[in-house]
C-alpha cells in the first residue's frame, strides 16, 4: 500500500513509472496491488504512462483483456495481428474454443482477401512484394503463435479436419 500511496503522482510525472509499478507488485506477488496500479492509471490518463492491453494478459485478467482487444478490434486497424493474437490468447485462457475457431477462420479469411487483392495489383518488376511469398503477410513468430492457438481449439473441439490446415 506504501508504494501505491506514495507513487500514484508520479505517474503523471515520471515515464515508466506505471510498467515499474507494476513489476515490483509482480515481483512482489501482489497482483491486486498491480491491479490497483493498472485501474488507477486508466481512470487518470497521462501521455507519459499509458496503460498497454497486454498487461491484463500478464496480471491473468483474461477478461478484461479480451474485452479491450475486442474493442481494439472493433477500430478496424490495418494492421490487427497483435489484437487478434491477444484475443486468441485470452480466449484459450478462458477456454473459448469456439469463439478461437471462429476468429481464426475469419482472420485467415481477411488476411487471404488481402493477399489476393495484393497479387492482382500486379506491381512493377523489382517491387518487393515479387520477393515475397504471399503467405509472409504475417511474421513467422505470428503464424506459429496462431497456429498453435488454431491446433489447440480445433482439438479441444474434435474438429480434426481444421488441423490439417
Amino acid at each position: 500500500a506504501v508504494v501505491s500511496t506514495q507513487s500514484t503522482g508520479f505517474l503523471q510525472q515520471e515515464p515508466g513509472t506505471l510498467v515499474e509499478l507494476l513489476r515490483i507488485n509482480n515481483t512482489l506477488q501482489q497482483p491486486k496491488a498491480a491491479l490497483g496500479v493498472l485501474k488507477y492509471a486508466q481512470m487518470n490518463p497521462s501521455k507519459l504512462n499509458t496503460p498497454e492491453d497486454s498487461w491484463y494478459e500478464d496480471l491473468q485478467q483474461w477478461e478484461e483483456a479480451l474485452f479491450r482487444y475486442n474493442e481494439k478490434l472493433e477500430q478496424n486497424f490495418p494492421d490487427k495481428t497483435s489484437y487478434v493474437l491477444g484475443k486468441l490468447r485470452c480466449l484459450e485462457a478462458l477456454n473459448g474454443w469456439q469463439e478461437m475457431q471462429n476468429t481464426i477462420v475469419q482472420f485467415w479469411s481477411e488476411t487471404s482477401t488481402n493477399i489476393n487483392d495484393r497479387l492482382v495489383s500486379r506491381p512493377r518488376a523489382g517491387s518487393d512484394i515479387n520477393h515475397r511469398h504471399p503467405d509472409n503477410l504475417l511474421s513467422p513468430e505470428d503464424r506459429t503463435s496462431m497456429a498453435s492457438l488454431a491446433a489447440t481449439a480445433s482439438w479441444r473441439l474434435s474438429n480434426w479436419d481444421q488441423l490439417r490446415y
